[in-house]
């Protein structure tokens, strides 16, 4: 009986995520939203709102480490929108509902 050996490679990357808290609120809205953003260190932040299609809504770049953004789709459509919340070290999403 042949036997292979068994090899094992172990990699790890610890990088740490500079967001701390990211919450969207009211969801569902009637236009109107607030997105708290919680940062480790005061770091630019792009804020970028997509459609369904990926078409951008709104694009705004903030330089934060604590801040309440408020976010005004009352005049966009209904339907689901994707907040995007982007720094040099990661990009985090959240789906948002507009049912106005």
């Amino acid at each position: 009986m042949w036997e292979a050996p068994l090899y094992t490679t172990t990699t790890s990357i610890n990088e740490i995520n500079p967001i701390n808290t990211f919450s969207i609120f009211p969801n569902p809205s009637k236009g109107k939203y607030f997105i708290d953003l919680d940062l480790k260190e005061a770091m630019d932040v792009q804020i970028i709102v997509t459609d369904m299609l990926g078409q951008i809504i709104t694009n705004s770049t903030y330089k934060t480490h604590f801040k309440r953004v408020e976010l005004d789709l009352s005049n966009s459509q209904n339907g689901i929108y994707f907040v995007s919340i982007i720094t040099a070290k990661t990009r985090e999403s959240r789906k948002i509902i507009l049912n106005k």
